[in-house]
């Protein structure tokens, strides 16, 4: 059933804003010209006490262009970003479009193996990465794993595990590894390929060329490449200040990942207000509020979960918040903070990584998002709701699979056939439950798979279970999400003991932080009686009976 608006809805004056966007330029690499022509001198990223320029940004990602032409990137050539929230990466992402490339944002918060996967699964030819962030060693460990690196040339690797990757260029490195290039050193090198040439390249990258591989847990417990199109991203990214009422004198921070699709397309989206990105590599509570203070951040745009650390910190009184004026209507943090009771702007409803995020967005006053959640798609959206046995199309109200298809949708799952990723009528299926209203609103309801969603990201029970049993001491693991107000879902695990062996909750965590990516870590550790254990005829778990008994078994300790 492809949603209709009615009238006051398609006349208001925020969806004709979000219309308004499909005029505004649709690749990555033009919209970054297009702001930098807007907003020259305005202060577009603080980093370290640096105060950088939306002119010099652009500076900066023509120059990181070139030298990605003269190193050998054309049309469509995957290249990997190992970067924290740092301006070396905004001038990759678009340094990439512009080049023709696609952009594979590697996770910063994924085990070694995961990301292995991703340089492998997305036939990365370049990877632009920093040498470590806090305790992580990237650098070192991609050595580990590839030590021929150091007796190859860079621009001509040969790695048997990685067979399409040719060159590696590091940040904050001096090693003097053979066949690491430095970041300095594959910048001057750009210096060959002219304007004019940079200019004919970024004139032939269109709005329907692959622009990026974003990565996600996948049901089976491998990550998924979702790849996009430059129109989705840029959609996105030009409706980031409508989404979150941004103003060009705004002073926003956040660390909310830039290699999810929510952080790619509104966070770094954030540039298209003429505003500044105030960027913290790695988030602690303390630094985090010394930041908010100096540099008179005016929006806290993060989820609940990341503020609450703030509220517990003896600092967060001591601190100068004044400037705050726009953050999360449920933060606990507010009660610190002079800002005056209001929402975000336009709140958005639903979305997943396959529509580039948000999909739908909340008419303020209308309902409160909060409580209300459904919202109307995006212009250039469609919904229907299906029976999930059948295909069968759903009337109004009537409970069933989300299906969307429209001009965020992606355009395949990396290396996977159209009839793995999309109906007969080109619309995905999301897996999740819910319902189209009277007036069009799309409604979500639950996860009809089990896969986990906390903090807005997917997380595969099967991966964490696949985990827990290599471990060789429990007996059987079974891992579900049970409803958090704060995150979504929490993670728990559900262990069955051997007979001949005791395990602890500190133990099994222990493990688990060693093996698997942070946000993937369970929250919850829970034991129980392998006969305690509802099972189906086919002898597997039923996980709506075991999220609710994993729910009572937490509110009970």
């Amino acid at each position: 059933m492809p949603t209709n608006l009615p009238p006051d809805v398609a006349n208001h004056p925020l969806t004709k804003a979000y219309e308004a966007c499909s005029d505004k330029p649709l690749t990555l690499g033009a919209l970054l010209h297009d702001v930098a022509a807007r907003y020259a001198g305005n202060q577009v990223l603080a980093f370290r006490g640096q105060a950088i320029t939306y002119r010099e940004l652009l500076a900066q990602a023509r120059a990181t262009a070139k030298a990605l032409i003269a190193g050998g990137c054309g049309k469509g050539t995957r290249v990997g970003i190992l970067m924290s929230s740092r301006p070396e990466y905004f001038a990759a992402v678009y340094g990439v479009a512009m080049a023709g490339g696609i952009v594979v944002p590697l996770h910063s918060v994924a085990t070694a193996n995961d990301r292995e996967f991703m340089l492998q699964h997305s036939d990365c030819a370049i990877l632009l990465m920093q040498a470590a962030l806090a305790r992580h060693d990237w650098l070192g460990e991609f050595l580990e794993r590839h030590a021929e690196v150091k007796q190859q040339t860079n621009g001509q690797l040969r790695l048997a595990a990685l067979p399409w990757l040719r060159r590696v260029v590091c940040l904050d490195d001096d090693r003097g590894v053979a066949g690491v290039q430095s970041w300095q050193a594959f910048i001057d090198a750009g210096a060959s390929v002219s304007d004019a040439l940079l200019d004919a390249v970024a004139a032939q990258v269109h709005p329907s060329d692959d622009a990026v591989i974003i990565y996600t847990s996948g049901s089976t417990g491998s990550p998924k490449g979702v790849l996009h199109r430059h129109r989705a991203a840029c959609l996105q990214q030009w409706r980031a200040p409508i989404i979150y009422g941004m103003a060009e004198d705004e002073r926003i921070w956040s660390v909310n990942p830039f290699f999810w699709s929510a952080g790619f397309s509104f966070f770094m989206g954030a540039i298209t207000s003429g505003g500044c990105l105030v960027l913290q590599e790695h988030f602690e509570a303390g630094e985090t509020l010394e930041l908010l203070e100096r540099e008179r951040v005016t929006m806290l745009a993060s989820a609940v979960a990341t503020l609450a650390p703030l509220c517990d910190h003896p600092d967060v009184t001591r601190r100068n918040l004044s400037a705050v004026r726009h953050l999360p209507t449920n933060a606990g943090l507010r009660r610190f903070l002079n800002v005056e009771e209001k929402k975000w702007g336009p709140t958005v409803a639903y979305g997943l990584t396959e529509t580039f995020a948000s999909a739908t967005y909340v008419i303020p006053d209308e309902a409160d998002p909060l409580t209300d959640p459904g919202g109307y798609p995006m212009p250039g959206m469609r919904f229907r709701v299906v029976e999930p046995a059948t295909g069968k199309t759903l009337g109004p109200n009537e409970k069933g699979e989300i299906a969307a298809t429209g001009m965020q949708l992606m355009r395949t799952y990396y290396k996977k056939s159209p009839e793995e990723c999309f109906d007969a009528e080109g619309y995905v299926r999301t897996g999740d439950e819910g319902y189209i209203d009277d007036r069009g609103r799309v409604h979500y309801t639950a996860r009809l798979s089990n896969m986990i969603k906390t903090k807005g990201a997917n997380v595969s029970p099967m991966e964490i279970e696949e985990v827990l049993s290599r471990w060789g001491r429990i007996k059987l693991p079974c891992v579900v999400g049970i409803p958090s107000e704060v995150r979504g879902e929490d993670v728990v695990a559900c262990i069955v003991k051997r007979d001949d062996l005791d395990v602890t909750a500190d133990e099994v965590m222990t493990y688990l932080r060693k093996e698997l990516a942070s946000y993937k870590v369970p929250r919850h550790v829970v034991f129980m009686k392998q006969e305690d254990i509802p099972m189906t005829g086919s002898n597997k778990p039923r996980l709506g009976d075991m999220r609710k008994i994993a729910a009572g078994l937490i509110a009970a300790k």
